[in-house]
C-alpha cells in the first residue's frame, strides 16, 4: 500500500523527534552495477549530465486485485525508478509529464490503473530524464539504464543467468536474462541490509536513501499519477 505525502512528512517528523535511524528500502541503489554507474558519473567520466534514461519491465503483470490497493503503477512500480533517476541525476526535478495505458491486461485498466507507462521529467537547469515501465516482458526482468553527458555515455545492461554465449553460423546465442527481482537484486538486498545494520550500530541517523529521498520519490509518483489522469504536465 502506497503512503501519501502527508503521512510521510508526519513520519519524518516522528523520526526526527525520536532520534531514530531511518533508511528507505530503495534497493536498486545498492546494486553493484547501478552503484558503479553513479560513482563514475560523480567522478566526471561522462562530463555534465544531459539525459538519464531508465527502463524497467516486469516479466508478467500482477493480478488486477493487487493493483486496486497498490496505489497505481507510478507509486507501486515506477517509484523505484523515480529514486534511481534522482540518484543518477543529482538534481531535483521540477516538472513531470506522464502517459499510461492498459495494453497488457484489460482488467488492470478496469481497476483504474495502467500497465504500460512513460514519464518525462526535467530539472530546473534543463536536464531531462525519461522512464519507461511495462508489466510485461516476455524475455525476463528487464532492468536497464543509460546516462548521456557532455563527454560521453555510460550504461548498465541486463544481467543474464550466465555469461555463456554460443557462436555459430546461426548467430550469437546467450542465456536469458534473470527472471525477476529476487534473482536480479539478491546482492542489492544483502548490501542494503548490511548498510542499514552498519548505520544502526554506528549510530548514524540519516543513512542513504534517507526519509527525504523517500518523500521526494513519492512526490514525483503523485505528480506522475496526476499528469496521467489529467493529460497535463505537473510542476513539483
Amino acid at each position: 500500500m502506497s503512503l501519501d505525502v502527508a503521512t510521510i512528512r508526519e513520519t519524518l517528523k516522528a523520526v526526527e523527534k525520536n532520534k531514530s535511524t531511518l533508511m528507505i528500502g530503495f534497493n536498486r541503489r545498492f546494486d553493484p552495477n547501478f552503484a558503479e554507474v553513479e560513482s563514475r558519473i560523480r567522478k566526471g567520466e561522462i562530463g555534465t549530465i544531459e539525459m538519464v534514461t531508465v527502463i524497467s519491465r516486469d516479466p508478467s503483470p500482477p493480478p488486477a486485485d493487487y493493483v486496486k490497493g497498490s496505489g497505481g503503477i507510478f507509486r507501486d512500480m515506477m517509484i523505484h525508478d523515480f529514486d534511481m533517476a534522482r540518484f543518477l541525476m543529482g538534481e531535483e526535478f521540477v516538472v513531470v509529464n506522464a502517459l499510461g495505458a492498459a495494453l497488457v491486461d484489460k482488467a488492470i485498466g478496469e481497476a483504474g490503473d495502467a500497465d504500460t507507462a512513460a514519464v518525462q521529467m526535467q530539472t530546473k537547469s534543463g536536464k531531462i530524464a525519461v522512464i519507461t515501465n511495462s508489466r510485461r516482458a516476455t524475455y525476463g526482468y528487464d532492468q536497464r539504464m543509460e546516462v548521456h553527458g557532455s563527454k560521453g555515455m555510460i550504461h548498465a545492461k541486463n544481467v543474464h543467468n550466465t555469461t555463456v554465449e554460443v557462436l555459430s553460423g546461426a548467430g550469437y546465442r546467450a542465456d536469458p536474462i534473470q527472471n525477476f527481482f529476487l534473482e536480479r537484486y539478491g546482492v542489492a538486498y544483502a548490501n542494503e541490509l548490511n548498510s542499514f545494520i552498519g548505520a544502526v550500530e554506528s549510530g548514524k541517523r540519516d543513512p542513504k536513501p534517507s526519509g527525504f529521498d523517500g518523500l521526494q520519490a513519492q512526490i514525483l509518483a503523485d505528480a506522475a499519477t496526476e499528469s496521467w489522469k489529467t493529460g497535463k504536465p505537473v510542476k513539483v
